[in-house]
């Protein structure tokens, strides 16, 4: 059995990670057009309102129509996976898919 030199390892996991992110960033560019924000103010440290709904959409839409997993969208992100997980919570339980549902019709 060969064993992985640490350069393969991490190229094997960078491929990973870089699986999907063109369709990742294709939706992502999408929902930020609807809101009238920048892709790139996704993956700030700090986020205004119109940012956050942004990026409660993307998840929500990612993570339910597309199949990626927490970690996956969390990666994406850089964020962590209970921040994702606190979205699609919060988008779930507050009066969120009345505006979920606009943005799902129109993206």
């Amino acid at each position: 059995m060969k064993h992985l030199t640490n350069a393969e390892i991490m190229l094997m996991r960078s491929a990973a990670i870089n699986a999907g992110s063109e369709e990742f960033w294709d939706l992502a560019q999408d929902v930020c057009d609807f809101f009238g924000v920048k892709v790139s103010d996704l993956k700030a440290l700090t986020r205004g309102r119109d940012v956050v709904c942004a990026a409660r959409a993307l998840v929500c839409r990612i993570a339910s129509d597309r199949g990626y997993s927490i970690s996956q969208i969390a990666r994406f992100l850089h964020r962590d996976r209970s921040s994702v997980l606190h979205a699609i919570e919060t988008t779930v339980t507050n009066d969120a898919p009345v505006m979920f549902k606009s943005v799902r019709g129109a993206v």
